[in-house]
């Protein structure tokens, strides 16, 4: 580490202008970089709902279903506003009551079923098939020449909509997300820094690992709205620690009056396996997102782990360099920290080690249990603000006409007599509405070369047909879930090859698919980290101890929510396993590095208080940063999931904070003599736990 010292030292200017040089082409790269705000697309390709969605818009070239309700107008007005809208690019289909009745006949002779599904009072809605593939047409583009075309009085809804409202939200957030996070970061820095430059520096140096990270996803083309929302805010908020270590041991390097070059190639060559180690259990924990079966968790984890690495790259190269430039005036600009000392509360803690031993004995099950039974919602409409134009009309239409999911079913076609006995079984689910397909349109016993051509182009393509089903319920409903899993059993009664899809199938499936991915992720990321920190400390006991104080943070973060009878996005839990067990188990490595130096030469009860007085600022300092970076977007954010990850990603750190600084003072004299056996180099004696 001297050497890369000696080479950094040496070259501090043009390192400087190396990473300055990099900064337009990640600027670029970033605005290149795609956003997908569709989480359908991350399901598994081999899912029979994904497969039956690439079929309904590779043949039919549909999938979503946006309605319009229309007030006030006579059948005659509506039926030249479809026309109008029909020429839409994207537009598809659509549905109306004069597709299957006369409208020019007096209103009592069209038949009640048609009056009731698509005429309620004053109003009446048209269902409006738009192309389901963002690749090919741009769905915002054709939402917003029907908002256009309908005018007032009409209501547009529907999950296209809500995506598309949702999708504009986060594009208007998540620069104002970046600005507030530096802004709260700079402010956590000044308290806990000696210089006011300081802050400067460290985030010119973090922010700059940032901006690359930013820019490199442009070779992976496309990333989730989920990753492009938060990502940033994470890295900053969970790798400005290595910056701070490596500022921390320059000012002591500094005190031993060497040239601030001699003491900048020590504080490198001190700190680099130090902080490796430290992003070593922070990459392991993003990594594990990458197993996940739902791909957003690649997408997420991949970009997490990646911007970590960036950040200790630069905050070995970079911030050196910047240190040595403006170490002049960082001495100008001195101060005194100014976040209190841990010394008193260090003695009361280590009193009352048996208090907190209880508590976490007492808290470990029903944290467990609560977590365990946390309830989940997976639409797009529960993640809007309630006064969002989108859910707004959508739940207007549903107060008038009921409307509730459009699920699609496409099967082989093996004619019009098998299809009707199918559709006859599923009419019969209360949950269903109607059904629209080719048997329900044409007379079944004339033959089927009499039907229409226009019928059999719009139903049947490459040896398929497929039938609309209208619900009666939305998305969140547990009946629509009941629903979908009884058409598939009289579907799979019937054909041999069939698949059902739509927005509330997949969410269905990826909701399922999720309680897999965390059960892994769970085991994968205790196991990794446990890895990592019994190889740092050589020990078989220190890792399990360790990840037992994480976990209980974690499960009292996860069941806050279940105590508040608060269901959470079906993602949130995954995310959170493997972000505060990879960001904050690296406070309980330094409590715990620092309590084994202190044992040389301590007692553990004194040792312990020691180290809390040694540690509690710094570990104050690493959670006040990820705590107030995640607690500002959640504060401004519209978006429901943005608000649930970034508060308890920052929840998470207080509660991992006071875990480690009350959990570990009375495990680690505890478990004293069990670690001195099962932990190389760790000095045993008889009876020094001091415990009585």
């Amino acid at each position: 580490m001297k050497k890369l010292g000696n080479f950094i030292v040496r070259n501090k200017k043009w390192i400087i202008i190396f990473f300055a040089l990099l900064i337009i082409p990640s600027i670029i790269g970033n605005f290149i970089t795609d956003i997908n705000y569709d989480m359908v697309s991350y399901l598994p390709e081999e899912l029979n709902s994904v497969k039956g969605n690439e079929i309904l818009s590779e043949e039919f070239g549909l999938s979503d279903t946006v309605y319009l309700l229309v007030q006030n107008r006579e059948f005659w007005e509506t039926v030249e506003l479809k026309k109008e809208i029909q020429k839409i690019e994207g537009v598809n289909k659509i549905d109306w009551m004069d597709d299957f009745t006369d409208i020019n006949v007096p209103v009592d002779f069209i038949p009640q079923d048609l009056k009731n599904q698509f005429v309620s009072g004053e109003s009446t809605i048209l269902q409006i098939q738009i192309n389901s593939d963002p690749e090919l047409i741009d769905n915002y583009q054709t939402i917003e020449q029907i908002k256009k075309i309908a005018g007032d009085e009409t209501f547009l809804g529907g999950q296209p909509v809500l995506n598309d409202e949702f999708k504009n939200t986060i594009s208007k957030e998540k620069i104002i997300y970046i600005i507030i996070a530096f802004v709260v970061i700079f402010i956590i820095l000044s308290l806990s820094t000696t210089s006011f430059i300081e802050p400067v520096i460290l985030l010119l140096a973090v922010g700059m690992a940032v901006i690359l990270n930013l820019g490199t996803n442009a070779f992976i083309g496309k990333i989730s709205y989920m990753t492009a929302s938060i990502a940033a805010i994470i890295q900053l908020g969970v790798s400005m620690d290595y910056s701070i270590f490596l500022l921390h041991r320059y000012h002591e390097e500094k005190e031993r009056n060497i040239s601030k070059e001699e003491a900048m190639i020590t504080a490198i060559s001190k700190t680099g396996m130090v902080v490796a180690a430290s992003v070593l259990t922070t990459v392991a924990g993003f990594a594990v997102l990458m197993i996940m079966r739902i791909g957003i968790g690649k997408d997420l984890g991949f970009v997490m782990a990646k911007g970590v690495i960036l950040s200790l790259i630069t905050t070995m190269t970079l911030l050196p360099c910047l240190i040595l430039i403006f170490d002049k005036l960082i001495e100008k600009k001195k101060h005194r920290i100014l976040l209190p000392r841990f010394n008193l509360i260090s003695r009361w803690i280590v009193k009352a080690r048996w208090v907190f031993l209880v508590l976490i004995v007492i808290l470990i099950i029903p944290s467990f249990m609560a977590q365990k039974n946390l309830d989940f919602y997976t639409s797009t409409e529960s993640t809007l603000p309630e006064n969002a134009a989108s859910v707004e009309a959508t739940e207007r239409i549903k107060q008038e006409f009921g409307t509730g999911e459009v699920i699609y079913l496409v099967t082989v076609d093996e004619g019009v007599i098998k299809e009707k006995q199918l559709i006859g079984k599923i009419k019969t689910i209360a949950e269903v509405d109607s059904v629209s397909s080719i048997s329900e349109a044409v007379d079944i016993s004339i033959p089927e070369t009499f039907i229409p051509e226009e019928l059999n182009d719009q139903f049947k393509k490459s040896g398929y047909s497929y039938c609309s089903i209208q619900l009666t319920t939305d998305i969140e409903d547990t009946k629509t879930m009941e629903a979908i899993e009884q058409i598939r059993d009289f579907a799979s009664g019937t054909y041999d090859e069939w698949y059902l899809t739509g927005e509330a199938v997949m969410q269905k499936d990826l909701a399922e698919i999720s309680k897999t991915d965390l059960k892994y992720v769970t085991i994968l990321s205790m196991v990794l980290i446990a890895l990592i920190i019994a190889i740092s400390f050589r020990s078989l006991s220190i890792p399990v101890i360790l990840i037992i104080v994480i976990q209980l943070a974690i499960w009292i973060n996860l069941s806050i929510p279940y105590v508040a009878n608060q269901p959470v996005y079906y993602l949130t839990s995954i995310f959170i396993y493997a972000i505060q067990m990879g960001a904050t188990v690296d406070y309980a490595i330094l409590f715990t590095s620092r309590y084994k130096e202190n044992l040389k030469i301590l007692k553990p009860l004194e040792a312990v208080q020691k180290t809390i007085s040694d540690t509690g600022r710094s570990i104050l300092t690493s959670v006040l940063i990820l705590f107030s970076a995640t607690a500002s977007i959640a504060f401004i954010t519209d978006i429901r999931t943005t608000y649930e990850l970034t508060n308890m990603i920052g929840r998470g750190a207080i509660i991992s904070m006071a875990s480690i600084l009350f959990g570990l003072p009375a495990l680690l004299p505890l478990s004293e003599r069990l670690i001195g056996w099962t932990t190389l180099g760790w000095k045993r004696k008889q009876k020094r736990t001091g415990f009585k």
